[in-house]
């Protein structure tokens, strides 16, 4: 009887579980769907902006795609990165909002996006002039959004770092620190950076420090290069 019934609870368990794979499914297939067809609505836009480009002078009325269109078409790409961005989806999140921006998207989450996903590819220069653009379109507002603009001075520090470029991507991490002295990512970089100078270990340790201080989701990373650090520093304590 009691094998019985944890066999019909395995079976309801694999049914709900079924079921749940099912929805997930389904709402997959249903976003590949999307992505296509907004693909092409987007080829086809460009297509006929460039055909309305090309023929200015002469242009018929009602030749090319209605502003109406074009701006739905931005809408719907925007929210499909943002949605693909969320899930992980990352190499179809900037293809995505690369066609938005090419439908003349310029908000700086999108931007931000693109910065982003690009960085996750490798490309750091290219992911560095999209950080500086969402960067430019946060600071023309008059009330930016702060979080968003705490990860692009971080994260296109991060950029630079990858580049060898270590004086411009401290200036970053120590712009996010002043605008907010507890945000942990940017200690984390920072103590990153100073790790690779000798000379700096000391400043390292601090920022790995603040990093833990401040709730880091690297903090076990953080404890480790502390660790490495001190017992980098301590037999040269010795020689002296």
């Amino acid at each position: 009887k009691g094998e019985l019934s944890a066999l019909r609870a395995e079976s309801e368990r694999l049914t709900v579980e079924s079921a749940s794979l099912r929805r997930r499914l389904a709402a997959a297939e249903e976003g590949a769907k999307e992505l296509r067809v907004l693909k092409e609505r987007v080829k086809e836009l460009e297509r006929l902006q460039s055909e309305s480009a090309e023929t200015a002078p002469a242009k018929p009325a009602g030749v090319g795609p209605a502003p109406e269109d074009v701006a739905e078409a931005r809408r719907r790409l925007v929210e499909l990165s943002q949605l693909l961005f969320e899930r992980g989806e990352l190499n179809a999140a900037r293809a995505v909002a690369l066609s938005a921006s090419r439908l003349g998207a310029d908000d700086a989450a999108t931007l931000y996006r693109i910065a982003y996903c690009t960085a996750a590819t490798g490309q750091f220069e290219e992911a560095g002039q999209w950080y500086e653009r969402a960067r430019e379109a946060l600071q023309a507002q008059p009330d930016p959004d702060e979080e968003l603009l705490k990860k692009c001075l971080n994260n296109h520090g991060a950029a630079l770092a990858k580049l060898g470029k270590a004086d411009d991507a401290e200036r970053l991490y120590r712009d996010a620190l002043e605008l907010d002295a507890g945000y942990a990512p940017a200690y984390f970089n920072l103590g990153l950076l100073c790790e690779g100078d000798p000379g700096r270990a000391e400043e390292a340790i601090q920022a790995f420090r603040s990093h833990i201080a401040h709730g880091g989701s690297r903090s076990v990373a953080a404890r480790n290069c502390i660790m490495a650090l001190q017992a980098r520093s301590e037999p040269e304590a010795a020689d002296q």
